[in-house]
């Protein structure tokens, strides 16, 4: 195994987590109304349709019935998913980087500028997945290690309009000599994120089970009378979850993208057209 040390050395600035906490939480109070409609239309639903096919396949097969709607609704909500999380992705970073540069976006110029970049994004999402995987295998770097050094990546595909290649590169000379601190917020978004999609699942599960019958039908394994309505529940607070954590997760890559260029004392132009 090769090791992976993270680079921090002296730099211009300091790079301020808590300012960029403060700086993302600022973000989505100010533009919140848009913001969850982009968050429940282009995470939410393809998610909930993915979670329940993909809960319900398993039923289905318990229960001796078809699960082609399962599977439908799965391969739909996945598809979605990525395509989604690329048009939101793209939305919040522009939006993102405008709101810190004085300019406040409608509907439209986010809708516009989440399919605008929809497909060189996902470009760029298949590039870095296949660059993790492969190092995973190889035992070259560590995934949380590239997903920090390419943090910046998809708000300069965004915002300069790089190819993808050229993102990852620039990127990860963006975070030389501040990549503690981003890993750090790397590693507290991932922890967030498990802790708060986990408690959601059972909470979910929890609700659905004290609205329905307690009696079940023995089928080798006690599957309760109404299973459609335990796997909504899990995937209705699932998905609502990952949609807020997608918010979150996309204007935090925006504001740790303006904290490195400020603190390299270049300024972030947003471009807009």
């Amino acid at each position: 195994m090769v090791a992976v040390e993270i680079e921090d050395t002296e730099a211009p600035t300091r790079f301020d987590m808590m300012r960029v906490v403060r700086r993302t939480l600022g973000l989505l109070r100010r533009n919140l109304a848009v913001f969850l409609w982009f968050g429940f239309v282009f995470a939410a639903l393809p998610q909930a349709a993915m979670y329940w096919g993909m809960s319900t396949f398993g039923i289905s097969a318990a229960l001796g019935v078809s699960g082609a709607p399962a599977v439908i609704a799965f391969a739909l909500g996945a598809v979605g998913s990525v395509l989604g999380w690329a048009v939101l992705q793209a939305a919040l970073i522009y939006a993102a980087i405008g709101d810190l540069n004085g300019r406040r976006t409608s509907l439209d110029v986010l809708l516009y500028a989440g399919l605008r970049f929809v497909f060189p994004l996902v470009g760029l999402g298949v590039l870095m997945t296949l660059a993790l995987a492969a190092g995973a295998v190889l035992l070259i770097a560590p995934a949380l290690f590239l997903a920090t050094i390419w943090i910046a990546a998809a708000p300069m595909l965004v915002i300069e309009r790089l190819d993808a290649v050229e993102c990852l590169r620039r990127s990860a000379r963006l975070t030389k000599g501040r990549r503690w601190p981003v890993f750090g917020l790397v590693i507290a978004g991932l922890l967030i994120s498990w802790v708060l999609r986990e408690a959601a699942s059972r909470l979910g599960l929890a609700a659905a089970y004290a609205g329905l019958d307690t009696s079940m039908n023995m089928l080798g394994s006690s599957i309760p009378q109404n299973p459609g309505l335990l796997t909504l529940a899990a995937a209705g607070s699932r998905s609502l979850v990952g949609a807020v954590m997608s918010l979150i997760t996309g204007l935090g890559v925006a504001s740790i993208y303006w904290e490195l260029k400020a603190t390299r004392t270049t300024p972030v132009d947003d471009t807009f057209d």
